[in-house]
């Protein structure tokens, strides 16, 4: 697949930045951030002064509620004078959306919690290693290190507080259920030393009960959505990265393999998956595996709580094979990253430097996610510092999709044969992006227009035999003397297809495209669910059938009428293709010899995404 780099491009980008000011030299402007004759970072709203540009932009996934941006972001605009403005997007669009700006020149000046490294990778973020100094540890904590490179810090409050610990995995405990049957309960075992991986299953075995007797289970001892917690817990992650190649696929590690066996273990005492925090709120589980940030909503000393029971949190069960523990403790402030070809570095750096001082406007008392935490918990959860497995295979390729597939096979065939069968899969999903390049530049969109093909040339590749050809037969054209004509062959199992041609279209990256065309089946009748297919991929994957590269577009056309069809298709290009093509599969469940689809006026629309 085609990547294009543009180095004088690159070179350009790191000039502007240089001359936005480094971490390690005086601002001669006397403004923004900067670093004093003594090595002290310069950060304060008196030091900083008044910013030459003061609209910082970002994106926010998913949309703030007004308590979260006051506690955020408001603040910072109010004691530093920057004017933030933002989008918003669903949590699984807000890669397409740094893309978006990246790509129309209108690049977030901060990100929010980047995927990871799919996003360092893609050159969607730049290295702070020049911009701010990332090595001091009074000021950062890196979260994002690729190759020796510092690509998303969090600015260190001056003091720990009560928020710090937040993001911190754990368990939640309905006390009243573990009361009325008598069962240690996971706070008793946490501080006995014993709060370990066999014992936490055990109690979800004990809990897990048919209250009426009637072949129904009524309360169970486990509800989650984090089921890699149990790897986690036994130290081992999916994919770890550093080493020269910057990431790695572990999941052959026997401890990795044990944190299978423990859900293997424990699946039969676990549910209410699909609505976690419900499940547990309504008393339908002994034990919820969350944040801690979600006291707000179950805690029963929490003023928003909505459970009836009491509650309360311990850390995570200790594996046989180690004590490794999901989230982090941070100062307060999240992992903020800067966007390649951000226009406003020096306002982006005033965004992540202003909470070092965050305490000093921001009572750590106000924070919505620990309304209702105790110091008890808080104290609990600052013994995980230093124990922390991080997993980011949520964020490489298709990972996150296909392991709740691993799941599935892990419950079915085993641990170690789960592994075996989806290695080579995962491999590749690792292996691809790795081998990806910063992009920095893109084919721009190209398109003939409105073809209607009355030149005889067809703009198309035909693929698997199909037969592609121009008609003149009056009963067959659409419109004007000739249209296109793709035949069905009845020997061809995957049927006939024909794919735009990479010299002819081009659909770069972040925009929306309109396809329409007309359409009508001849020589033949076919069904509503599968006359014929229209997908988008990339052509050299179409080429070898590999249907798992394909963008998720499954649009079947009803042309079983026989009568002409006017075909208007949206998609949205959200992955790094220069050759996406459009993909055109004849298919159908009565597969006959003189079938064929006739195709006219077809245009490709690129439309920017707003």
């Amino acid at each position: 697949m085609k990547r294009i780099i543009c180095a004088m491009v690159v070179v350009a980008m790191l000039l502007a930045l240089c001359a936005c000011g480094g971490g390690g030299t005086t601002n001669d402007a006397g403004t923004g951030v900067r670093v004093d004759s003594k090595g002290n970072l310069l950060y304060k709203p008196e030091d900083v002064g008044e910013l030459a540009n003061p609209v910082v932009t970002g994106l926010i996934s998913p949309a703030p509620d007004d308590d979260w941006y006051a506690q955020e972001i408001g603040w910072k605009e109010t004691a530093y004078g920057i004017e933030f403005k933002y989008d918003v997007c669903a949590w699984e669009e807000r890669e397409m959306k740094w893309v978006s700006s990246f790509v129309s020149g209108d690049a977030y000046d901060v990100i929010h919690r980047m995927n990871f490294p799919t996003t360092v990778v893609k050159g969607l973020v730049e290295p702070l290693d020049d911009i701010l100094p990332v090595n001091d540890e009074r000021y950062f904590e890196k979260t994002a290190v690729w190759k020796g490179q510092t690509y998303a810090v969090k600015a260190l409050a001056k003091d720990y507080n009560f928020y710090d610990v937040s993001e911190v995995y754990g368990v939640w405990f309905n006390q009243d259920i573990f009361d009325d049957y008598g069962e240690k309960t996971p706070l008793e075992y946490w501080e006995e030393g014993e709060w370990t991986m066999e014992n936490f299953i055990d109690v979800a075995r004990n809990l897990t009960v048919d209250v009426d007797r009637d072949g129904v289970t009524d309360v169970y001892g486990i509800t989650t959505w984090v089921n890699q917690m149990f790897t986690i817990a036994n130290g081992a992650s999916t994919v770890t990265i550093g080493g020269d190649k910057g990431m790695e696929l572990t999941w052959n590690d026997p401890a990795y393999i044990r944190g299978l066996e423990y859900y293997i273990e424990a699946k039969d005492y676990m549910g209410g998956t699909n609505d976690s925090m419900n499940t547990f709120i309504g008393g339908r589980a002994a034990m919820y595996v969350e944040r801690i940030q979600h006291a707000r909503h179950i805690s029963s000393s929490s003023p928003d709580s909505k459970v009836n029971f009491e509650s309360n949190w311990v850390p995570f069960p200790k594996g046989e094979n180690g004590e490794g523990y999901m989230g982090s403790i941070s100062t307060g402030s999240e992992a903020v990253a800067i966007g390649k070809g951000a226009k406003n570095v020096e306002g982006a750096k005033v965004f992540i430097c202003a909470d070092l001082c965050k305490y000093d406007y921001v009572s750590p008392e106000g924070a919505t996610g620990m309304r209702g935490v105790s110091e008890e918990i808080v104290e609990r959860a600052r013994t995980c510092e230093g124990k922390f497995t991080d997993d980011v295979y949520k964020t490489v390729g298709t990972l996150d999709n296909q392991m709740w597939n691993v799941w599935i096979a892990v419950e079915a065939l085993g641990a170690k044969a789960a592994i075996e069968r989806f290695t080579g899969p995962f491999q590749n999903e690792v292996d691809k992006l790795l081998n990806e390049t910063v992009v920095t530049e893109q084919t721009p969109f190209k398109s003939p227009g409105t073809v209607d093909f009355e030149n005889g040339d067809t703009l198309f590749t035909e693929l698997f035999d199909g037969i592609l050809s121009i008609t003149e037969d009056e009963s067959e054209v659409i419109s004007g003397s000739k249209s296109l004509k793709l035949a069905l062959k009845a020997e061809n199992e995957y049927g006939p297809v024909m794919v735009t041609s990479a010299e002819d279209y081009s659909m770069p990256i972040g925009y929306n495209y309109n396809i329409s065309f007309k359409a009508k089946i001849v020589g033949g009748v076919g069904d509503a669910e599968g006359t014929f297919l229209v997908e988008f991929r990339p052509s050299a994957d179409a080429a070898l059938k590999d249907g798992e590269t394909k963008l998720t577009y499954y649009n079947p056309i009803d042309l079983t009428s026989g009568e002409v069809v006017d075909v208007s298709i949206d998609i949205t290009v959200d992955d790094f293709y220069d050759d996406l093509q459009v993909v055109f599969i004849g298919c159908g469940s009565e597969v006959e010899l003189e079938r064929a689809v006739i195709i006219d006026d077809f245009t490709i629309t690129q439309i920017a995404v707003e």
